[in-house]
């Protein structure tokens, strides 16, 4: 492990101690916007130094140490997973060769819900209802909580299918922090304050320190969602 990776792993480490964090594993995804008016962002390198933070936060948090990655514009496109190898330079070798286009953001959270939610239901029939069996899961492949970290500097064009996929996940294994950078972003401030599996807050600039990047992204939300698992 790099020094500086190491540095970072402990830092997240410490956030969630200070934060009282179940000790669950934890699936980490990065969803960040890929749109053209991201790529300053990316020439200049900020998104490859956010992604490297982030990754720190998957090897803190799940034992297999890797990062689930998804790149969204009016699309999506589930990338291939980070891993420590990549650290440096996963944005070059997979994300800025295919920046570009307009931002929707339901795709991203379709795909996601498709891929990684699992829904609890009350399991119908008689039997079921006999004996009040819940929580079995419906859909979806994985029980483990996913901590999705979405990054977007614009609101999108889909706001009512956006809304719609975000009430269908609102009782699966996914949380999703999402990451304004600048301003005007009624539409993702709205469905945090509507729903507890998701949460927001906005940056003008998302160059801050390490230690203010996790404290701000582990919230004492989700650590009362991951303590359901």
């Amino acid at each position: 492990m790099s020094i500086s990776l190491e540095k970072r792993v402990e830092t997240v480490k410490i956030s969630l101690e200070k934060k009282k964090a179940p000790q669950v594993s934890v699936d980490v995804a990065f969803a960040v916007d890929i749109s053209g008016s991201m790529n300053g962002m990316y020439r200049d390198g900020t998104v490859q130094d956010v992604i490297d933070r982030i990754y720190a936060m998957a090897y803190a948090m799940d034992p297999d140490k890797t990062l689930e990655v998804f790149a969204f514009n009016t699309g999506v496109k589930h990338l291939p997973p980070m891993v420590e190898a990549d650290y440096g330079s996963y944005v070059n070798k997979h994300v800025a060769p295919i920046v570009g286009g307009g931002t929707n953001y339901a795709p991203l959270f379709e795909e996601v819900n498709h891929i990684y939610g699992t829904k609890k239901a009350q399991k119908k029939g008689f039997f079921g209802g006999l004996f009040g069996k819940k929580d079995e899961s419906t859909s979806g492949t994985k029980e483990k909580p996913l901590y999705v970290i979405f990054i977007t500097d614009g609101d999108a064009t889909d706001s009512s299918d956006t809304r719609k996929v975000i009430k269908e996940m609102e009782n699966s294994n996914v949380y999703i922090q999402c990451v304004g950078i600048g301003g005007g972003f009624r539409l993702l401030e709205s469905i945090a304050d509507e729903y507890d599996h998701v949460g927001f807050c906005a940056m003008n600039d998302i160059r801050i320190s390490d230690e203010e990047m996790y404290n701000l992204f582990i919230t004492d939300e989700l650590v009362t969602f991951l303590k359901k698992f």
